[in-house]
């Protein structure tokens, strides 16, 4: 190519003519050409991954940094970003060992997305979400019946397009328009629907897409009804969120380090984890401070006078504080002048100050031996409290069969809490014959004694078909609980609603745990919250759900912490308060909740609120960087998983950068000196003197 008069008075001015001549005939040039096409083309092709991806339970949202990178987003999760490992596969850059797949179709159109995630978590499908609404007249054709095998399978369209899919003999679950003649299935994730045309225009069949493979329905006339087929299993999100915020029905497994019943002289306890205290006619709760210091007035002129079950109430009082200071060695003094008279309360009163050392050294040994003796006087309390050491094998070997036996007992003197384990140990064999009956038997009358652990447990042998009680019977049973004004059990009643994931039984699920929320019921609250921010049984409602998971939030619950704390920070229909969400993650975090301490350091590690640790400039980052490693750390130890994994893998991460840190702080001392070692410390904010702020003291190596 011959070059211009300027061009050669160019080359001629600078002595290359080479280099000049490269520059024309295509060389760095035409490099920098194809780089800045190349670079329009990853953005065009990453623009064509953009939207919202439904997975059932939710929407994955994709979205385009200015930079051209795309973003994936789950709801109450920070933000991950994708990197692009070839094709339409990406990795998570946050979250190693996750990946994304995206898939078009025989036209080019995005489809689809594959979710790969580590064990134990599953891989998943997620759907794209057309912005637009279904054609006109789609809806009608879809109304049918379908076989898949011998099984059949309804598709019912009423007022207003809304869709049903009913496999015979189960409740009917909702269809959600995705795109084209694309559905999913609201409340189960992980997979979508896909239905077919034959030439005629006709819709024909269906397709269920799932990541283990598709199964097809074809189209039938006159469909009887048939024996069911299996429903589909919900699929996690990429990060697992705390129990309370997605409602599920709890394992049933007795609490691994459960303690025995607290002393006390008040009705019969509801629950092994949160239990009241022992009964007497004579030291109930009281709404004030004057009626409790009168009351003690009145007690202690009983228990000076003789009178036994004032002993040991009298005891109590002051062990808690009643009327008057807490004095634990008077209580132990008022415990065995009971006890000397005979009281099996009172001995079980005072195993447990053996056991948690109030007024007296910490003594399993002691513990037990005084349990025992209560048991054998007839005290309920000291049953169960005895049967819960036998279990946990404290003060003595453990002996399933010997705990149950008092579990039994415990239950027949009408002690909820030794209801709920008896069912517990039918449930699972443990000291007993296994037997489904029997345990719902004793978890329907623990629930009835009024034993919240006892209500979830029936509730969860229900979803799970065990016991032989059904969803209809289970309604009326709560419903009747719930009548007498038991919040525990509007809560589950509400809860299996939630299980039967209809229209018509989320908006029941919205009635039940409106008033339990109205009774001040913190799980309710919570429920009452995923729903508002789910929209099921109501429309979608942000504010809503953020006033309830405030209210929870406030009242102590971590999972209600931890999602606020989410909406607040990224601003999910309500408006952003960074400060304020950062507050609430770290209020769950410091409260044991490792979900929320793992965000923040998903956070701090990319030096977000570095600000707030400054000392003096620039030292922000770095201790925020340890800080996400400290949670880091405390995430590894969860005993969830997942959790504990993402927890190893953020600290290794991070020990790893350290690392080659401190490499290059040895580089920098041998080639060029202390000055120059100042240089990179001050650039690198990883390094200073020992620093104590709200994560403590720490001196860098």
């Amino acid at each position: 190519m011959k070059a211009s008069r300027r061009d050669w008075s160019l080359s001629r001015k600078f002595a290359m003519v080479p280099l000049v001549a490269g520059l024309l005939d295509g060389g760095i040039f035409s490099e920098a050409v194809h780089a800045r096409a190349a670079q329009r083309a990853d953005r065009d092709a990453n623009a064509s991954l953009v939207g919202e991806y439904d997975i059932g339970t939710g929407a994955v949202s994709v979205a385009l940094e200015a930079s051209g990178a795309l973003t994936l987003r789950v709801p109450g999760q920070p933000v991950y970003h994708l990197q692009s490992a070839g094709g339409l596969r990406f990795t998570l850059n946050e979250l190693p060992g996750f990946a994304a797949q995206f898939h078009r179709d025989a036209t080019g159109t995005v489809t689809h997305l594959t979710m790969y995630q580590p064990l134990p978590q599953g891989n998943f499908l997620a759907v794209r979400r057309s912005a637009g609404e279904p054609a006109p007249g789609l809806m009608a054709s879809l109304d049918g019946d379908f076989a898949i095998g011998n099984a059949h399978v309804a598709v019912r369209v009423g007022p207003g397009n809304r869709a049903l899919f009913t496999v015979a003999g189960q409740p009917g679950v909702e269809m959600q328009f995705a795109q084209g003649l694309r559905f999913t299935l609201k409340g189960i994730g992980g997979l979508w629907i896909e239905f077919v045309r034959d030439p005629g225009g006709a819709v024909n069949s269906f397709v269920i897409h799932e990541f283990k493979g598709d199964t097809t329905a074809v189209r039938v006339r006159g469909a009887s009804q048939q024996p069911q087929i299996a429903a589909a299993r919900p699929a996690p999100p990429i990060l697992p969120v705390e129990p309370a915020q997605r409602p599920a029905p709890p394992m049933i497994a007795p609490p691994a380090a459960s303690p025995p019943q607290r002393p006390a002289s008040a009705p019969p306890a509801r629950s092994p984890s949160q239990p009241t205290t022992p009964a007497s006619s004579d030291a109930g709760p009281t709404s004030s401070a004057t009626s409790d210091a009168e009351q003690f007035r009145l007690i202690s002129r009983r228990a000076e006078s003789g009178d036994v079950s004032a002993m040991t109430s009298y005891g109590l009082m002051y062990l808690q504080g009643r009327g008057t200071q807490v004095n634990e060695n008077q209580a132990l003094g008022w415990f065995r002048r009971a006890a000397a008279a005979g009281d099996g309360t009172a001995m079980s009163n005072i195993g447990i100050l053996y056991l948690k050392g109030k007024g007296v050294a910490t003594n399993d040994n002691e513990a037990i031996r005084w349990f025992r003796s209560g048991a054998e006087k007839g005290s309920p309390f000291a049953m169960y409290n005895l049967g819960m050491m036998l279990a946990a094998g404290k003060g003595t070997l453990k002996n399933d069969t010997e705990a149950a036996r008092w579990y039994r007992q415990a239950a027949e003197h009408g002690h909820a809490a030794g209801m709920y384990q008896l069912g517990l140990a039918f449930l699972h064999g443990r000291g007993v014959n296994a037997s489904d009956n029997e345990a719902l038997a004793w978890l329907r009358r623990g629930a009835e004694a009024g034993s919240s652990e006892a209500m979830a447990g029936v509730r969860s042998m229900v979803h799970d078909g065990r016991g032989g009680m059904g969803t209809d019977e289970a309604v009326q049973f709560f419903q009747r609980l719930a009548n007498g004004g038991n919040a525990d059990a509007q809560f589950n009643l509400g809860m299996i609603y939630l299980d039967n994931r209809s229209a018509s039984d989320d908006v029941q699920a919205m009635r039940a745990l409106q008033k339990g929320a109205d009774a001040r019921h913190v799980d309710s609250m919570v429920a009452l919250a995923v729903m508002y921010a789910e929209g099921r049984g109501t429309a979608t409602n942000a504010p809503q759900a953020a006033r309830w998971y405030r209210q929870a939030a406030e009242a102590g619950n971590t999972a209600a912490m931890t999602s606020l704390g989410m909406m607040l920070l990224e601003g999910q229909g309500i408006p952003k308060e960074e400060g304020e969400g950062e507050r609430w993650l770290e209020k769950a975090s410091i409260a044991g909740n490792n979900r929320a301490g793992l965000i923040l350091a998903m956070y701090w590690e990319r030096g977000r609120f570095a600000e707030r640790f400054d000392r003096r400039p620039g030292e922000g980052a770095r201790i925020a960087y340890e800080a996400a490693h400290d949670a880091y750390k405390q995430a590894a130890a969860d005993p969830d998983p997942q959790v504990a994994k993402l927890g190893r893998e953020g600290a290794q991460r991070i020990e790893r950068r350290n690392a080659a840190a401190a490499d290059l702080r040895l580089a920098a001392m041998t080639l060029l000196g202390v000055a120059m070692l100042g240089v990179v410390l001050s650039d690198g904010n990883i390094f200073a003197p020992e620093e104590c702020d709200n994560f403590g003291c720490r001196r860098v190596r």
